[in-house]
């Protein structure tokens, strides 16, 4: 075997990317339920530099960010109203945690390899909160999240940390993203092996990015055709001893 673990990226690759629409539904109603300005809510939540203090795990707690935000918005929620938008923001995240049809068999299947299974997200205190009741849980050796481990992706840091999670290499795992933040780069730097995934229905988004835009690596369209590319890795690797 080529690898001795595959570490996949959440958004993107075992889930589906979030969607503008309902996304900015949910900020819409969380910014009611905080007694916030909607557009002004929703432009100070998606800001670059809030996004990153998010994904850093700056604040730790959903509560301390809105505490950030209240502030930079000049308004006093009391903690009922912070718990009911903290309540919108869960309920959207679970149905964003939802696994692409192809993603658990392509998990198990990937396991019976003799694969460990590792995960990196850049994402915000809700996926850890909600990570142990999604089904990809009993499968993940070792998941990673930017909020808890304080670095993000393309940080190489954090590849190794995944690694050391896992008791494995770089130069003997493989990672598989739809190339945001440049992660595959980072990958690579850190010495892993990387594959982009892009699935069809999200191919203009993903190559509006850096990474995929300059991608000369091995692209796969599906999770399941993960399994043939690892088949094909290992008989190169085999051949050529």
């Amino acid at each position: 075997m080529r690898y001795d673990a595959v570490i996949f990226d959440l958004f993107g690759t075992l889930v589906d990317n979030f969607v503008d629409e309902p996304y900015f539904a949910c900020l819409h109603s969380m910014a009611e339920a905080l007694g916030a300005d909607a557009d002004a809510f929703r432009a100070l939540w998606t800001e670059k530099s809030m996004i990153e203090h998010r994904m850093s795990g700056k604040s730790s707690t959903f509560e301390d960010y809105v505490a950030l935000v209240s502030t930079k918005l000049a308004i006093l929620p009391t903690p009922e109203q912070v718990e009911k938008a903290r309540r919108i923001r869960i309920e959207f995240e679970q149905t964003s945690l939802i696994p692409r049809e192809d993603a658990i068999t392509t998990l198990i299947a990937v396991r019976t390899t003799g694969c460990k299974l590792g995960l990196i997200s850049d994402c915000t205190w809700e996926v850890p909160a909600e990570w142990t009741s999604t089904p990809f849980a009993p499968l993940i050796d070792a998941p990673v999240f930017s909020c808890t481990a304080g670095m993000k992706k393309p940080d190489p840091r954090i590849y190794l940390h995944a690694c050391e999670q896992l008791g494995v290499h770089p130069e003997r795992t493989l990672y598989v993203a739809d190339g945001s933040s440049r992660e595959l780069t980072g990958a690579r730097e850190a010495g892993m092996d990387a594959i982009l995934i892009c699935v069809p229905y999200e191919r203009e988004l993903i190559m509006q990015r850096s990474d995929p835009k300059n991608w000369q690596g091995p692209v796969i369209e599906s999770l399941n055709e993960l399994l043939d590319y690892l088949e094909i890795a290992t008989m190169e690797t085999t051949h050529a001893l």
